[in-house]
């Protein structure tokens, strides 16, 4: 009965030495096709993922540029349009020269006529200012109310 005993306690231990050992048959040594295949689909995922946020990223930092550029080139042509004042051009258009390339501008103006004095004279003339990137690729636009007749 003793040697009964030792004999099971050598095959128990036998069978956990073969539990710890994995089993391999023939094929099983290395990857197959289709966790190949799985593997590069699950990183063509990935990688298009990345490559979209990548160009929707460039895509605002240049909007964000233009609506930081625009109001700014704006206010300085209407700078320039106050030293005309009185005579504000009724149209005009033009660029920002070679330091903004890309950039051009259109200006219309109008007279607010519900506006005047006692003496019939206007007060206010709307201007309107349009300043475009690359043929209207982008647009910012601009409306504001100045003296028709400053200093009188």
């Amino acid at each position: 009965m003793f040697a009964r005993t030792a004999a099971i306690l050598n095959l128990s231990r036998f069978a956990d030495r073969q539990r710890l050992q994995p089993c391999r048959r023939v094929g099983e040594l290395g990857i197959t096709l289709l966790e190949v295949m799985v593997a590069l689909g699950i990183a063509a995922i990935v990688l298009v993922a990345v490559y979209r946020l990548q160009i929707q990223s460039l895509d605002l930092e240049r909007i964000a540029r233009f609506h930081t550029r625009a109001p700014m080139l704006a206010e300085e042509l209407i700078a320039d349009i106050e030293l005309l004042a009185p005579e504000f051009p009724d149209t005009d258009s033009g660029d920002f020269g070679k330091d903004y390339p890309g950039y051009t501008w259109t200006l219309e103006t109008r007279d607010v006529a519900n506006l005047t004095d006692n003496s019939g004279r206007l007060l206010l003339k709307q201007i309107d200012i349009k300043v475009h990137l690359n043929d209207d690729e982008d647009l910012f636009k601009l409306r504001t109310y100045r003296l028709a007749n400053p200093g009188s």
